[in-house]
């Protein structure tokens, strides 16, 4: 035997005997040394073991040619149905009549909405320049609504109906609860408003 062949024997018997030891620590309960389990073993099935081991590694295995595929045609599918999708609810979209069951000015619609006398000008400002004075003005980009283009939530949040944002005088009192929620805050006036009265 060649010295290749020696440590290619000894590579395969310490393989086989790390196993065997795994193999009897899986059944025995206490640890065992591998010298002493190397004793307990049997020479004969180190060396059958090493010999069917070195045949698994160094022989050849056998190809055997394969035919070669061939496209099976895939049967056509039935379209895929879309699933349903949830539609948003839209806003409600101004309505131009509205403002006209409401007689009056801009300053007949803010004393009516309950803003003070020294307040007036400065909403009279602000109303004009977030909308033109118009109740009916909505903006679809932002979602702002009426005369002052509130955000719909400052409706439902100081308890009006949102479907009544185009009523001047409803806008106008939304619009003065908004503005003095921010003054009991700490806040500054107008504080959500892109138009300033100043």
């Amino acid at each position: 035997m060649g010295i290749f062949s020696l440590s290619l024997t000894a590579g395969v018997l310490a393989m086989v005997g790390a196993v065997l030891y795994w193999q009897h620590s899986l059944t025995e309960p206490e640890p065992v040394e591998p010298i002493a389990l190397a004793l307990l073993i049997d020479s004969s099935e180190i060396i059958s073991t090493a010999h069917r081991l070195s045949t698994e590694v160094h022989a050849p295995t056998p190809v055997t040619p394969t035919a070669t595929p061939t496209a099976t045609p895939i049967p056509p599918t039935a379209t895929p149905v879309p699933l349903p999708t949830a539609t948003p609810v839209p806003p409600p979209q101004p309505n131009v009549q509205a403002a006209t069951y409401h007689d009056g000015t801009l300053q007949d619609w803010l004393i009516a909405a309950g803003w003070p006398g020294p307040l007036l000008l400065e909403a009279t400002a602000v109303a004009l320049c977030e909308s033109g004075g118009r109740p009916d003005a909505y903006n679809q980009s932002s979602g702002v609504y009426g005369l002052f283009q509130l955000w719909g939530g400052w409706f439902t949040y100081f308890g009006y109906d949102l479907n009544q944002w185009s009523n001047p005088v409803v806008n106008a009192a939304v619009a003065y609860n908004t503005y003095q929620y921010d003054i009991q805050r700490g806040q500054a006036p107008w504080q959500q408003w892109q138009c300033k009265p100043w």
